[in-house]
């Protein structure tokens, strides 16, 4: 096995690859993404590579890609915002959009916290999601994290409505193997 890929369960992770990026474009801009996500579409190629060569040097952050048993990839997240004094950062995950509530997320999410629990030494990992992803809420809570707050009117969504977004925390502390 490469030493890049870490193999649990039936999902592997591995560092984002520039090889990785077209699909990653492709999926962000799915409407069944990016209406949960904050970033500007259209996404672009050119960007996207301009964004993952700055980021390479980066010690804040971490970005994957999470592939299933035949070597699809089913997910990408990352941990942004990494503080190594305080101990914490913010979680992201997207999934494949033609194969939303199959568990793919949880699966990748819980990946993603241990990295970053066990390999970046986080005591802290957050969440950031819109009031209504209800399914988002729900995995984040299935896997530990609590709703620690709510930001009022946050941002807009596509019909120019102000909403809110929750964030959402897990412990070290409440993390199990």
């Amino acid at each position: 096995m490469n030493a890049g890929i870490k193999r649990i369960a039936k999902m592997e992770i591995r560092k984002l690859a520039l090889g990785d990026l077209p699909q990653r474009i492709d999926w962000m801009n799915n409407p069944l993404v990016y209406k949960s996500m904050h970033f500007d579409v259209p996404v672009l190629l050119d960007r996207t590579i301009e964004w993952y060569n700055r980021n390479q040097q980066r010690e804040d952050r971490v970005d994957f890609a999470f592939y299933d048993e035949a070597g699809e990839i089913v997910a990408f997240g990352g941990i942004t915002s990494i503080n190594k004094e305080v101990g914490k950062g913010e979680a992201y995950i997207f999934t494949n959009p033609e194969a939303h509530h199959k568990g793919i997320g949880t699966e990748a999410m819980s990946l993603l916290c241990k990295y970053g629990f066990e390999t970046v030494g986080l005591n802290k990992i957050y969440a950031y999601t819109n009031e209504d992803n209800a399914a988002s809420i729900g995995l984040l809570q299935k896997l530990g994290y609590e709703i620690e707050g709510r930001l009022r009117q946050e941002y807009k969504d596509a019909e120019g409505n102000l909403k809110d977004r929750i964030y959402l925390g897990y412990l070290r502390q409440n993390y199990s193997k």
